[in-house]
């Protein structure tokens, strides 16, 4: 990520140890942790494990959160525990959600893939029960939205649930190469854009894309979003919006006074007019590597001070 230009993230680890790897990084951001559980046998488990992993300070620029992987892998009851832990310690939740149709599916009906394919898979041989709400209304009556998550993938919410989401102030991180690869469909990003919602842009991970580069999400979702997200939209989606969703965005995100001296420096061989540039920086004939990345003032990449 840092040799992309990448200064700030949320990472999900879903092995404790491994925080270890992680405490002198210098990106910012969080650390969250995974939690996969039902109520019936994690119920009282994993908000145990996420109030020890809480409990283990923050790793230099990266703050501990909590990531109930989907709402088809932790239960609502477990989902309103980890809520109510991270708003009792002011820590980000992050979520996977309304990604797929099958998804959609299992909480309505606990039919479909997830029911007959995934349960058997890893061992879970009673569905959860059908809850006849959308992945919105999981979410509502686990109060994930107070403060609001980090949600992740956003494919299949409608008008109505993108509403919502923009009333409760959450932000929403788009993958669409990940979406892609998995064929879970396109995000409706014009309706996002419309009501208002701040969205970011990801990568989801290495299990479903080929690289973890921004640069690449940008150039992809230039593509498959067509006139719907301009360069300059995307840009912003990348930077500042990012940090928004971060809760950073007081600190980076934009080249202003009075925030941290935190920016990335890209020399490719010539240059378009100025008015090309968001286009030209959103195309992988950009050229040329990131050579510095600049946060807070040090070049993390090796060249020193500014």
């Amino acid at each position: 990520m840092l040799q992309s230009g990448t200064g700030a993230v949320c990472d999900i680890l879903s092995v404790h140890l491994l925080d270890a790897t992680f405490r002198e990084t210098p990106l910012y951001g969080w650390l969250c942790f995974e939690l996969i559980g039902l109520d019936e046998g994690m119920g009282a488990v994993l908000p145990m494990m996420a109030n020890d992993w809480l409990q283990g300070g923050d790793l230099h620029r990266l703050q501990r959160g909590l990531s109930p992987h989907s709402p088809y892998t932790v239960g609502p009851q477990t989902l309103g525990k980890v809520s109510e832990l991270a708003r009792k310690h002011n820590r980000l939740t992050t979520i996977h959600v309304a990604e797929s149709e099958d998804e959609a599916t299992f909480l309505l009906e606990s039919a479909g893939p997830i029911a007959a394919h995934l349960y058997p898979a890893v061992g879970w041989h009673k569905p959860m029960p059908p809850y006849q709400r959308g992945s919105l209304e999981y979410l509502e009556k686990s109060e994930v939205l107070s403060p609001p998550a980090l949600l992740v993938h956003g494919v299949q919410f409608d008008d109505a649930a993108i509403r919502a989401l923009a009333r409760a102030g959450a932000s929403v991180v788009l993958c669409p190469r990940s979406n892609a690869r998995l064929g879970v469909g396109r995000a409706p990003v014009e309706s996002y854009l419309c009501q208002g919602v701040n969205l970011a842009l990801g990568t989801d991970s290495m299990a479903s894309n080929a690289s973890l580069s921004l640069w690449d999400e940008m150039e992809y979702a230039r593509d498959v979003y067509g006139p719907a997200i301009d360069p300059l939209q995307l840009l912003i989606m990348a930077t500042v919006n990012g940090a928004r969703a971060l809760r950073i965005d007081d600190r980076i995100g934009t080249l202003t006074e009075g925030k941290e001296a935190s920016f990335l420096v890209l020399q490719p061989a010539e240059l378009p007019p100025i008015e090309q540039l968001p286009d030209f920086l959103c195309r992988g004939e950009r050229g040329g590597e990131v050579t510095r990345l600049y946060l807070d003032n040090i070049d993390v990449l090796g060249e020193g001070n500014l």
